[in-house]
């Protein structure tokens, strides 16, 4: 999608779901407010966007903006830049591999989330090779992973 597409789409999202849930401020012009808001969210969201990836981080943006909004009165321009922020981050995370296939699950990204939240990660991860391309690829450390191993005592019980 090119700029002027963009900002048709953001536009549309902002009559359509903004300005139907909130009230424009008072004391500015609401314009100014909407041309404002609309640029801002533009210009924190990635970029190369296809229309269906754009219209799901608008709704995702719409979600966002409704559950931390403290009134009726449109919220101000820093709290849909961090609502486009929160949207894309998975897009910003997600593996980018040499042929950029959208559905390619990068296994180390996975148990590295895994990791972190102390969760269950294949017992492969533990050990040899695999262990040592695991701490290479991710922000995971040996000390992290030593949480994982089991004396060889438990296992004959």
């Amino acid at each position: 999608m090119n700029y002027e597409q963009r900002i048709a789409v953001i536009k549309q999202w902002f009559k359509d779901d903004m300005l139907t849930r909130f009230t424009p401020p008072t004391g500015v012009d609401p314009k100014i407010a909407a041309t404002d808001t609309i640029e801002a969210i533009n210009s924190n969201l990635p970029p190369n966007l296809s229309s269906e990836t754009l219209g799901n981080l608008l709704s995702s943006m719409t979600k966002e903006i409704a559950r931390t909004a403290r009134s009726r009165t449109l919220p101000v321009v820093k709290d849909f830049i961090t609502a486009a922020h929160g949207a894309s981050q998975a897009l910003r995370d997600w593996p980018q591999t040499a042929n950029s296939n959208p559905f390619y699950l990068d296994p180390f990204k996975i148990n590295e989330r895994r990791v972190k939240r102390r969760e269950a990660i294949p017992e492969a991860y533990l050990y040899g090779t695999l262990r040592e391309q695991f701490i290479a690829n991710t922000s995971v450390t040996d000390e992290e992973l030593d949480r994982y191993s089991v004396a060889p005592a438990a296992h004959m019980q």
